[in-house]
């Protein structure tokens, strides 16, 4: 049963490397320190969310389209012009070696319950966390357009 569960998990995490976030691929083992701080996008909407040591975080002109109003948006394209919110809620990584964050709202604040992120690591060394903008799209099928990317601002 272990194998079959890590051979899925290596086929899908290969299919995320390939296609996902483009010129960067997973990285695993991000520490609580490298996660928090800041992070925002640099072009419309400028989303920034940022993640507090406490468990807690905070995002600022985020597109309602992501987790909010799931399915309503699948690409960056679709996000363009869109509603935007303020919102907070709590963090929590996957365990040891994780790549992943799982962001849930704070009560009433939208339809949704949260989102994920996965952690990037660049060419250039930097961190990106990239949030799939539809729930619909699995991992294995997304693309680059699939993706809503924050960079992380230096501290």
């Amino acid at each position: 049963m272990r194998r079959s569960t890590i051979a899925v998990l290596a086929a899908a995490l290969s299919s995320l490397v390939l296609s996902g976030c483009s010129s960067s691929q997973l990285y695993f083992g991000a520490t609580v320190p490298q996660v928090t701080g800041a992070w925002e996008r640099s072009s419309a909407p400028q989303a920034k969310l940022v993640i507090d040591e406490n468990g807690t975080f905070r995002a600022t002109v985020w597109p309602v389209a992501v987790a909010c109003e799931p399915g309503s948006a699948q690409t960056l394209d679709d996000l363009e012009g869109g509603d935007t919110r303020d919102l907070s809620g709590t963090w929590a990584t996957f365990g040891e070696g994780a790549y992943q964050l799982e962001f849930l709202f704070d009560r009433h604040q939208c339809s949704g319950a949260g989102f994920e992120g996965f952690i990037w690591k660049r060419g250039d060394g930097q961190l990106d966390i990239c949030v799939i903008i539809s729930e619909a799209i699995l991992p294995d099928d997304a693309k680059a357009r699939n993706y809503l990317v924050l960079r992380k601002l230096p501290d």
